[in-house]
């Protein structure tokens, strides 16, 4: 009798640790999900603020093609005690008519760069390691 009760009682802990591992385990989420709800526009203008999710590509001006290529986040991390706050980094591909070159912006160093006659800024708020916020003006 001692012995069924104990079998059962194991069962039991196990069936409520199986379902407990079921309902809180989260979904793993592809970094493409991540992205496709982001609303952008595949078109803008010279001037205009623009969201770059990674992966995507936004036409500027019709002279211009910029992809996110990736974002690297050195900030410090909530309850730690940092040296330096960090920043996030944004690696981003440029295309022409004649060639694809890259350049790196961040949120503390190095906020704009130039390529060729064009200036390409980060948005004072970029916060996110899945878009960039822009602006690509000309010189």
């Amino acid at each position: 009798m001692k012995k069924s009760k104990l079998i059962i009682s194991i069962i039991s802990i196990l069936v409520f640790m199986g379902a407990l591992t079921l309902f809180t385990s989260s979904p793993e989420i592809s970094d493409n999900d991540k992205t496709k709800d982001i609303k952008y526009k595949e078109t803008v203008s010279f001037g205009e603020i623009f969201t770059l999710p990674k992966d995507k590509t936004v036409t500027v001006g019709d002279e211009l093609e910029v992809k996110l290529l990736s974002v690297g986040d050195s900030r410090c991390k909530e309850g730690m005690q940092c040296i330096w706050e960090g920043e996030l980094t944004y690696k981003i591909e440029i295309s022409d008519i004649e060639n694809t070159d890259y350049v790196e912006l961040g949120t503390v160093n190095k906020k704009e760069e130039t390529y060729k006659e064009y200036i390409i800024s980060l948005d004072d708020y970029n916060d996110s390691t899945e878009y960039a916020k822009l602006k690509i003006t000309k010189n």
